[in-house]
């Protein structure tokens, strides 16, 4: 016999019985909110800027990557360059440690996505 041949044999006799567990419980489809203290205060930091932006054409949501561009070495001068001012006036709602959950979550809540006119 082949290498070939009983290669495929003992990958077929493996995963012929191999049991593929399947998660019936997908946090990422259930809005909850960020469990870490500072997220909380942060939160209600960015809740006083979205009422205070007088609107935005823009609406940056994300994790890490987009609460990144507020930090000096990660892009806060393309941020301000590009973002900031007119005519997108954006708002950056990213927060380090977020999951699809906790955007989902978000989203329900900051009435951010009523109160500007966000494309």
């Amino acid at each position: 016999m082949s290498k070939i041949p009983m290669l495929a044999a003992l990958v077929a006799a493996f995963t012929a019985n191999a049991q593929i567990a399947v998660p019936t419980d997908i946090r990422a489809k259930v809005p909850a909110p960020q469990p870490a203290d500072w997220w909380s205060r942060s939160f209600e930091e960015r809740q006083k800027k979205i009422e205070s932006s007088g609107g935005s054409a823009v609406v940056f949501v994300g994790d890490s990557i987009t609460h990144g561009w507020e930090w000096p070495d990660a892009g806060k001068t393309q941020w301000e360059k590009y973002f900031a001012g007119a005519p997108y006036n954006a708002l950056q709602l990213g927060f380090s440690g977020d999951r699809t959950e906790h955007v989902l979550w978000r989203r329900a809540v900051e009435p951010v996505f009523d109160a500007v006119c966000a494309k």
